[in-house]
């Protein structure tokens, strides 16, 4: 049975990235787990929309430079600045890193997409690790994230501590 009637493969006008009324020129970007699959499209429509500066993390830097290289490729004139760095949502060194980085560049993040993802596949029978793994990149990593990107205008931007034990 198919549930959806109508697959669409571009934006429908209202958000569309080229409407003016959603551009983003002016904006920086940061795309977590921003290297492959839906990460590369809606990098793609940032892109689209001038987004000014478009960071990408991802673990494996290999696809990561790949990921730039291929967005670089689709940016017209000097529209969007594309940038790659390595990190690990799981590491909550690899997070405070990368805002560091950013606030030490006088970088400020407008926009934030969380698009890092572990499947859990299985279940408690499967082992505490993997669901454990999926908890810290899925749920703790994205809370990390969001907590450095709503804090990152502060002056003396804490460190994300440890859930209590």
């Amino acid at each position: 049975m198919d549930f959806t009637k109508k697959y669409r493969q571009e934006s429908y006008p209202t958000i569309s990235p080229t409407a003016p009324e959603n551009s983003q020129a002016g904006r920086t970007v940061l795309i977590a787990g921003g290297s492959e699959g839906i990460a590369i499209s809606i990098a793609n429509s940032f892109i689209k929309a001038k987004a000014s500066k478009l960071i990408l993390l991802a673990r494996r830097e290999d696809i990561l430079d790949n990921a730039v290289k291929e967005l670089q490729s689709k940016v017209t004139g000097k529209s969007t600045e594309i940038l790659g760095i390595k990190f690990d949502q799981a590491s909550e060194e690899d997070i405070n890193s990368v805002w560091e980085k950013l606030h030490d560049q006088h970088i400020v993040v407008d926009v934030l997409v969380l698009s890092v993802t572990l499947p859990a596949f299985g279940s408690m029978a499967s082992g505490l690790d993997l669901i454990w793994k999926g908890f810290e990149v899925n749920v703790l990593g994205n809370m990390r994230m969001t907590h450095k990107f709503l804090d990152q205008n502060t002056t003396d931007s804490p460190k994300v501590s440890q859930p209590p034990q």
